[in-house]
């Protein structure tokens, strides 16, 4: 729908869950017209991101406008309207789920390595395995990776159970989904970003050996985000608190001390000479 058509959506409440037991993503809830066969309808509708699906009929839908579905003539009745149902080639969805190929134990605060498979099929040669939201609730952390999707596909997954107690899976459990990815893009070594950095990475001493100045860059790359930006405000941060117990001691303040003069100590001993 082009975006100039769209509806404005409103904010809506309901929580709306899959057979798995997994949240959709709910964007909001308007009122839509739509048509089903010959007649227009305008109903509120819930938007919510559908995998591999255009739209869902409610029974409340069915329900205000005496709905019937035979599955035997292939048609939907709506009041005295008729439909008759088209059937769907089954295609590869963008998504499928993971299942733990065998019950398995992991011991709390521990990592583990077991077996699981993809179970379903799958567009596309690369796919992401992320984890269920009910799973990562449990205190349980799986390592995302890529894979190549295809349907009953053995893959080794790796769990960590940051809880204090040990959690048990049963075989065909389902822990994860897999997506389809479009690209999978080369990530270049880290450069430095800032300018002011530059001449500390190009600066470095003659006397390091190329193994120590590799090391330096890369340990200015991986820290550049604590140097002073081009404003030259190094910033706060709330991110942590560090306190030092100086017991029963007063602050101290020392007053600053003249530093002697050089040239004039030179100067003085070439008039005396």
């Amino acid at each position: 729908m082009p975006a100039q058509n769209r509806p404005q959506l409103q904010r809506c409440n309901l929580r709306l869950t899959t057979a798995s037991g997994n949240n959709l993503k709910v964007y909001g809830k308007c009122i839509c017209d739509f048509r089903i066969g010959d007649p227009d309808f305008a109903q509120e509708v819930v938007v919510a991101k559908l995998e591999g699906l255009r739209g869902i009929i409610g029974v409340d839908f069915l329900t205000k406008h005496q709905g019937e579905i035979s599955f035997g003539e292939k048609v939907l009745r709506l009041g005295k309207y008729r439909c008759d149902l088209q059937p769907v080639v089954a295609t590869a969805s963008t998504c499928a789920r993971i299942r733990v190929s065998e019950p398995i134990s992991i011991p709390e605060n521990t990592e583990c390595y077991f077996p699981g498979y993809i179970d379903g099929n799958i567009s596309g040669e690369e796919g992401i395995v992320e984890p269920v939201e009910k799973f990562s609730s449990e205190g349980l952390l799986l390592a995302r990776m890529l894979v190549r999707p295809r349907k009953g596909k053995q893959i080794t997954l790796s769990v960590l159970n940051l809880s204090s107690r040990p959690v048990k899976l049963q075989e065909n459990t389902h822990i994860a989904t897999v997506e389809s990815v479009e690209h999978v893009y080369q990530v270049d070594e880290a450069e430095i970003e800032s300018n002011e950095l530059e001449p500390l990475s190009e600066g470095l001493s003659v006397q390091l050996r190329e193994n120590e100045k590799t090391e330096v860059r890369q340990l200015l790359v991986e820290y550049q985000d604590i140097f002073a930006g081009p404003d030259g405000k190094l910033g706060r941060t709330d991110l942590g608190e560090h306190h030092i117990d100086t017991g029963q001691a007063e602050p101290i303040k020392i007053p600053a001390r003249r530093k002697k003069c050089l040239r004039m100590s030179l100067i003085k001993c070439w008039k005396v000479g």
